[in-house]
């Protein structure tokens, strides 16, 4: 029983030992930190300066820094993006101190760390670097701003024509994306795209086409097309009658019986292909998204893109 009294003073005697250690350590690492000198390694474009085997200061790569600074120009001043400066790293054979070119998700933490203005984060904090700063923070801000990108809201897309055709080069359906334009004073514009899924070929080279374009050509098929007329009047019949409950229910109907009479709704909607062609037209030029995937559930052709070139299935 006394040994094993001994072994639980001695076990509590180290680990008190080591958890004093830890703090200590921790307490150094602050104190380091409050000192202007971030303690681990230094960033690319900056060289640790070793002393008794421990980090003393950090200095400037004089090799690496002007790459690493032109890098930030570019995006900042240029607008490139971080695919385009990964791009040219490789082509001028940049490399980092191991000797490895620079990954693409390291192009990216590089852009957006604090320590090239002269500041870092430590712990949850940060400090002021008495390192020498390769940028202003002017310049830091309008990289951040270059790249930025609004938040996706996942499963809430809405893509009305995928599905629509396939693949002109590899049969493959062809699926559709976002993309973001970004103008002046912060702005951005969402464009929809339609391109191959690449699922079949993933080097199918079937160029994008914009939804914009894709509509136009389906439009100028609208004669061509084998439609399911009872699916499309039933659907205008459904707008008809929401027309008249917002008539009946929000706007004031002594107004409306003066000036809308000729929207009056009609005894019986009639079933023919004309009326169908119409409305088909109409939600495809004019209709939201939602509108627009009822509607294609009436398309009973399947098409074909090639090179942006919307040709009917044989």
């Amino acid at each position: 029983m006394v040994e094993k009294f001994l072994l639980m003073i001695l076990c509590s005697q180290a680990k008190l030992e080591n958890d004093n250690r830890g703090i200590n350590v921790k307490r150094g690492m602050r104190a380091k930190c409050e000192a202007g000198w971030r303690p681990n390694i230094a960033p690319i474009g900056y060289l640790n300066v070793m002393s008794y085997n421990r980090i003393s200061y950090v200095e400037i790569d004089k090799v690496r820094a002007p790459t690493v600074k032109q890098m930030f120009h570019r995006v900042g001043e240029k607008g490139q993006s971080g695919r385009t400066i990964k791009i040219w790293l490789d082509k001028i054979g940049f490399v980092t101190r191991s000797g490895k070119p620079l990954a693409l998700s390291k192009v990216y933490k590089t852009l957006k760390n604090p320590y090239y203005y002269g500041e870092f984060e430590f712990g949850g904090v940060t400090y002021k670097g008495k390192h020498e700063p390769l940028i202003t923070k002017t310049l830091f801000d309008k990289v951040q701003k270059q790249l930025y990108v609004p938040e996706k809201e996942w499963h809430k897309k809405l893509f009305p024509f995928r599905g629509l055709c396939k693949c002109g080069s590899c049969g493959e359906w062809i699926t559709a994306e976002e993309k973001y334009k970004r103008y002046k004073y912060g702005r951005f514009k969402k464009y929809v795209y339609y391109h191959c899924g690449r699922h079949i070929d993933y080097d199918c080279e079937e160029p994008y086409i914009s939804e914009e374009e894709l509509i136009n050509q389906l439009v100028s098929h609208i004669d061509e097309i084998k439609l399911d007329e009872k699916v499309l009047t039933n659907q205008l019949k459904d707008e008809i009658e929401r027309f008249h409950s917002l008539r009946g229910e929000v706007l004031h109907q002594e107004f409306l019986a003066g000036n809308l009479n000729q929207f009056d709704y009609p005894q019986k909607i009639p079933l023919d292909r004309d009326t169908a062609k119409e409305y088909l037209l109409h939600v495809l030029k004019a209709g939201s998204a939602e509108d627009r995937i009822q509607i294609m559930s009436a398309i009973k052709t399947k098409f074909i893109l090639h090179n942006k070139e919307l040709t009917i299935k044989n």
